[in-house]
C-alpha cells in the first residue's frame, strides 16, 4: 500500500496483525525509502528494541493524545528538525544502547520477583535453594547498578526488561 499511496509520513504500531512494525520498517529502509516513519508503542518491549535498530524517525507512546500524534505527523511532513516524537526516540535509543543483558535464569528470577514471589517461593518454583536465588538477585542488582531488589525491579521496567501489563 505504501508504494501505491506514497504517503509522506507513515505511523506504524510495533505490534500489527501480519507484519510487525519492525518488519515493515526494515523493508522500507532496505529500499532506501525517503518515507518518514513514526513508531507507536505502549512502552519498552523487546520488539521495540528491535524496531529501533531500523531507524524510525520518531517514537510516540499510545498514551499520546490525538493532537500530539497529528502534530508529530505534520512536523515530520514539513521536515522540521526537532519534535516531541524525536525526543522520545532519542531517549529510547539511549536506553536501547545501554540495555542490560540478563541471562535466561536471571530474567526468570526477575520476572518472578516482579510478580511478588518471595525468595523461597522462587526457589521452590525453580527447584533451587533460596541462596541460589539470592545470588541471582545480587547479579541482577549489579547489572542494573542498583542497591535493592525493589530498585532493580523498577529499573527493569524503565529499561524494558520487564513490561507492564495494562490489565494488572
Amino acid at each position: 500500500m505504501v508504494d501505491a499511496l506514497r504517503p509522506d509520513v507513515l505511523v506504524l504500531d510495533v505490534f500489527m496483525p501480519r507484519l510487525g512494525g519492525d518488519q515493515v520498517l526494515h523493508e522500507l529502509r532496505s529500499k532506501e525509502s525517503p518515507l518518514k516513519v513514526i513508531i507507536l508503542t505502549a512502552g519498552p518491549t523487546p520488539e521495540l528494541h528491535e524496531t529501533l535498530h531500523q531507524r524510525p524517525d520518531a517514537l510516540l507512546y499510545k498514551s499520546a493524545t490525538c493532537e500530539t500524534i497529528c502534530e508529530q505527523i505534520v512536523s515530520l511532513a514539513r521536515g522540521e528538525d526537532w519534535s516531541f516524537g524525536q525526543a522520545n526516540l532519542e531517549r529510547a535509543m539511549v536506553l536501547a544502547c545501554s540495555r542490560v543483558k540478563l541471562n535466561h535464569r536471571e530474567q526468570v528470577v526477575l520476572e518472578l520477583t516482579a510478580a511478588g514471589l518471595k525468595l523461597h517461593e522462587i526457589g521452590e518454583h525453580l527447584s533451587v535453594s533460596k541462596s541460589v536465588i539470592g545470588a541471582h538477585l545480587q547479579g541482577i542488582r549489579e547489572k542494573l547498578e542498583v542497591r535493592t531488589t525493589a530498585a532493580a525491579v523498577a529499573r527493569a521496567y524503565d529499561v524494558g526488561l520487564l513490561s507492564r501489563q495494562l490489565w494488572s
